[in-house]
């Protein structure tokens, strides 16, 4: 069957394209995007769970963002609780959530999560290996190389 045809993968497709080319959308919105369709392809194609969570989720994929974001286990499960804590900020408009992240942390975990999804509809389409480490190669730049010369730019302004 052809890949443009499999409903569930031009499902998550579609939202992604809508993060690419939406001009102006707002690094809070990008972020709920992402986490939208992070949810949707794991009920599409990741492990059944009897009762469903974010949380479950991130933990069925959590070697891959350890890999790219090169942390430790521990500090896996508080970016998990933050990242929790951030949607439900933006999402139910929970205001008394105070520890969340900075509007520019959300513009790279929404990349994170982009370029997990795309790796994952890559595996789901039987793209090669060397083809999947391409994309992970390139989540690691942008995610970690990418995000640490905009904080030092940001910070180091004139």
């Amino acid at each position: 069957q052809k890949w443009y045809l499999n409903e569930d993968v031009q499902f998550c497709s579609e939202i992604i394209l809508e993060n690419i080319l939406t001009i102006k959308v707002s690094h809070s919105r990008r972020f709920t995007n992402s986490l939208a369709y992070f949810e949707a392809l794991n009920k599409r194609f990741g492990i059944n769970h009897k009762n469903p969570t974010t949380e479950k989720y991130f933990n069925d994929l959590k070697y891959r963002f350890i890999e790219i974001m090169k942390i430790e286990e521990n500090s896996f499960k508080v970016f998990v609780k933050k990242i929790i804590k951030t949607r439900d900020y933006y999402v139910h408009g929970n205001k008394k959530q105070i520890d969340i992240f900075s509007k520019f942390e959300l513009l790279y975990i929404s990349f994170l999560i982009d370029f997990i999804v795309g790796i994952e509809l890559a595996n789901q389409l039987g793209f090669s290996e060397g083809n999947i480490n391409k994309i992970n190669n390139r989540a690691k730049s942008v995610y970690v190389n990418m995000q640490n010369t905009n904080r030092i730019l940001n910070e180091s302004i004139l």
